[in-house]
């Protein structure tokens, strides 16, 4: 299979202590505006392939696999969540 460049998409989610204050950030690191901003995440496009996300760690189990521990209550536990999307012919 080959896979051109303008199908992949990766995505990549960091659960933050602070939203608000993660997205200023990001925002003066990248020197960019999110490509979106709701209560609950913020999107920054960083390139055509590229998207990062913030989350609020916060309630972030409520949405994680049952079962998989809370990232707010331990050190260690994931903290992030990364996706490639790419087509898959079959």
């Amino acid at each position: 299979m080959i896979i051109r460049q303008d199908d992949l998409s990766i995505q990549f989610f960091l659960f933050v202590p602070d939203q608000s204050k993660s997205k200023i950030f990001y925002q003066q690191l990248f020197l960019l505006e999110p490509i979106g901003d709701v209560l609950g995440m913020a999107e920054f496009q960083l390139s055509l392939e590229l998207k990062l996300g913030l989350m609020p760690a916060s309630g972030i189990s409520k949405i994680l696999c049952q079962g998989m521990p809370d990232p707010a209550l331990a050190k260690g536990i994931s903290r992030c969540e990364m996706y490639w999307q790419f087509p898959i012919q079959l």
